[in-house]
């Protein structure tokens, strides 16, 4: 315990001298933020990308929607169905019941 604080400082003078890291040390750290700077561009290049695909992938299913409704207008253009008639109170004297709806069909 009293031979401690020789110690001590007998390491701090050491370390003033030498630095505290080796240049092997240094080199590995240097490498290790190097790392880390490239892994954080990685994942924001990621996530820019991922916010266009999703972009990219509603303007697809909304143009697939719309395309779909075009093709059934166009379909419904191409192939229109019959109207029936309106239905209307029969006032033709032939008919049974004056009040029936629709046309009258002779008996």
């Amino acid at each position: 315990m009293f031979r401690a604080k020789a110690v001590l400082a007998d390491w701090d003078a050491h370390i003033d001298t030498h630095g505290s890291l080796t240049p092997g040390e240094a080199r590995r750290d240097a490498n290790i933020d190097n790392l880390r700077r490239q892994l954080a561009a990685a994942k924001r290049e990621i996530t820019e990308l991922n916010r266009q695909l999703t972009a990219a992938a509603t303007v697809i299913a909304s143009l697939h929607h719309d395309n779909q409704m075009l093709r059934s207008e166009h379909h419904a253009e191409r192939h229109p169905r019959p109207v029936p008639p309106p239905l209307v109170p029969a006032l033709n004297q032939s008919c049974r019941d004056p009040f029936a709806w629709g046309p009258c069909l002779p008996s």
